[in-house]
């Protein structure tokens, strides 16, 4: 939408399943504070599925310290569920580093009770005009795009 705020949506895409049954998704995300070397944002996601008896939906903040060659981020988020909200946040301690041009390994590590549960690691590769990529790794494989923006 700007240079600060964001609007999300997508669709999982699992083969042999109709798509009536793929896990729909919608969120915002909106910058708080941005400098140099530090960035702050908060948003809401929220998923759907026909099988769900309520929206999964979570309220989150990230914050991600570093610049274009490395960065290290803290996400934290609080789930909940029509009006039932989630004990517990689900934290993760991600970072990427720069491997060339438009090349990042990139890793991930989610705690929830304070207890790391499972790692992502992969690799991230950007379009030439940075407005896509796409993530190989453990244990995922994804695609993503932006629309209109610089």
């Amino acid at each position: 939408v700007s240079d600060r705020h964001a609007i999300l949506g997508g669709a999982s895409l699992l083969p042999g399943t109709a798509l009536d049954k793929q896990l729909l998704y919608f969120g915002t995300k909106s910058s708080i504070y941005r400098s140099e070397s530090v960035q702050l944002a908060a948003g809401l996601m929220t998923l759907d599925q026909k099988h769900f008896d309520d929206r999964l939906s979570a309220l989150y903040g990230v914050a991600t310290l570093g610049d274009s060659d490395a960065a290290l981020s803290l996400f934290v988020s609080y789930g909940f569920e029509g009006s039932d909200m989630a004990d517990h946040p689900v934290a993760v301690l991600g970072g990427e580093k720069r491997l060339g041009r438009r090349t990042y390994f990139v890793g991930e590590l989610p705690f929830y009770k304070a207890k790391p549960r499972f790692s992502l690691l992969g690799i991230r590769r950007y379009s030439e005009n940075g407005d896509s990529h796409w993530d190989l790794g453990y244990p995922y494989l994804s695609y993503s795009f932006g629309f209109g923006g610089d």
